[in-house]
């Protein structure tokens, strides 16, 4: 949308995220429009009980290989990864 990104970032266990759970594409919207504090950022994915595995309720968010989220048109799967490199196809309908 106009005011809408769709964001695809490598989450690994190194530096900030050396404690993450589960690596692998996050997934999430950035609303412009939307104040800060207020949730312009809205993350797609996780096992939906709001308790994550174990580093927030949204910690076991990240795509695996195999796995594909989509949000409207766009489907994003993860094809491939090696040694902490993604491959990943973003496709729009």
């Amino acid at each position: 949308g106009p005011t809408t990104g769709l964001v695809v970032e490598n989450r690994q266990p190194v530096a900030n995220d050396i404690d993450i759970c589960r690596a692998g594409a996050l997934v999430y919207t950035v609303d412009s429009a939307v104040e800060s504090g207020e949730g312009p950022i809205r993350v797609i994915g996780g096992n939906g009980t709001g308790q994550g595995c174990g580093n927030g309720p949204r910690s076991d968010a990240p795509l695996r290989v195999g796995e594909t989220r989509t949000v409207g048109d766009v489907s994003v799967t993860v094809v491939g990864a090696v040694r902490g490199t993604l491959e990943v196809v973003v496709a729009v309908r």
